[in-house]
């Protein structure tokens, strides 16, 4: 056999076997998640935290659904980040209605402090509970119980953070299949990796820590000038194996409204993605493996192929990966809450690694942009 198709060969095989491990040992511990018995009425005291620039008509969709959690000792707290609509007069109406509710305006940030992490930090400072539960203005909880499930694992006095996941909505077109594809790909990696015993990172619009571990972790300061990253670069920095735990299924899923642009979700990836080149050492490496292996899974299926060399073979290897890539996504995202139903798994897939090295080696240049 030539040198160069022995290569390929090899090489083909070498990076199955990493796809292989992620799918098995990420993927896979979430396909076997098993939901652990939830306390009937947990009894911690949890403050809710929104952080708002602009955002009266979401909150409006918002409130009413948070209010309505079954939970007894809980608070809303909304941080009017510089709003110039009406979001002031409308949260302080919304205040005298329900005792629960309350809000802080912020009119400056400080300087060297990006926008939505001062307003978050103020927040922290402001809440009257211990255990925190952050999401965003655009955002909606699966059901009632979304608070029960999230501030449960808070009965373990060991918990800091507990990790939930976060799906968009699902509207007609190709662009938000896409989106809720990337971001069910993206969550069965980062929660399998929590379930492993290895956090790295964690999305703020289902996301819970204690405000004591907050503080004396000093919150955004390691990172209070790069945009992004109050949730996954907080997460990356303090999360570890004994204080991290899960919550994923249909009564703790969280929906926010997707992008319907491409320009738009383009331009938010790029402020997602940006922090990742800040992540821990170990964490960098482990996505660039798994990413890597994925571009040449293809790269070199292509073209062994193309070259007709051991067709047979690779073709069954292709198969396998295959089928166990369409079993894991589909298992995995009924596991998380939202079933994604698509023919075309394969053909995402493979737009997937495009999408991976176009995107996120672009964000690795990318500078802040502006939030909202």
């Amino acid at each position: 056999m030539p040198l160069l198709s022995a290569g390929l060969l090899i090489l083909f095989g070498v990076v199955f076997l990493i796809q292989l491990y992620f799918y098995l040992f990420r993927f896979g511990r979430v396909v076997a998640y098993k939901k652990p018995q939830v306390p009937p009425r947990p009894e911690v005291p949890v403050s809710i935290i929104i952080s708002a620039h602009n955002e009266s008509q979401n909150l409006r969709r918002l409130l009413p659904r948070l209010l309505e959690q079954d939970y007894p000792n809980f608070e809303v707290l909304v941080i009017d980040d510089r709003s110039t609509d009406y979001t002031h007069t409308w949260l302080e109406e919304e205040q005298k209605k329900d005792p629960r509710v309350r809000s802080l305006h912020i009119e400056q940030t400080p300087r060297h402090f990006t926008p939505k992490k001062y307003a978050l930090t103020m927040g922290v400072k402001h809440a009257v509970n211990d255990v925190l539960l952050l999401t965003d203005a655009d955002c909606q909880p699966n059901s009632p119980y979304w608070l029960r499930d999230m501030a449960a694992k808070f009965e373990n006095n060991g918990t800091q953070i507990n990790l939930g996941f976060s799906q968009y909505k699902k509207l007609p077109g190709f662009l938000n299949t896409f989106i809720r594809f990337e971001t069910l790909f993206s969550g069965l990696l980062y929660i399998g990796a929590a379930l492993a015993r290895m956090p790295y990172m964690g999305v703020g619009r289902n996301l819970s820590y204690r405000k004591a571990f907050f503080m004396e972790r000093k919150g955004f300061m390691s990172h209070k000038e790069v945009l992004s990253g109050d949730d996954d670069l907080f997460v990356n920095y303090n999360a570890n194996k004994r204080n991290t735990a899960v919550t994923i299924g249909p009564e703790s899923l969280v929906y926010s409204n997707p992008k319907t642009s491409w320009d738009a979700w383009y331009k938010q990836k790029l402020r997602h993605l940006s922090a990742g080149k800040l992540y821990r050492a170990g964490s960098r490496t482990g996505l660039a493996l798994f990413m890597l292996s994925h571009w040449l899974f293809w790269i070199t299926f292509v073209l062994l192929m193309s070259l007709w060399i051991e067709p047979y073979l690779v073709l069954g290897v292709f198969l396998v990966r295959t089928i166990l890539l369409y079993y894991l996504l589909i298992q995995g995202s009924k596991k998380l809450g939202d079933s994604f139903q698509c023919w075309y798994l394969l053909f995402l897939d493979f737009l997937m690694m495009f999408y991976q090295l176009f995107v996120g080696i672009t964000a690795l240049f990318t500078k802040q942009t502006k939030w909202k």
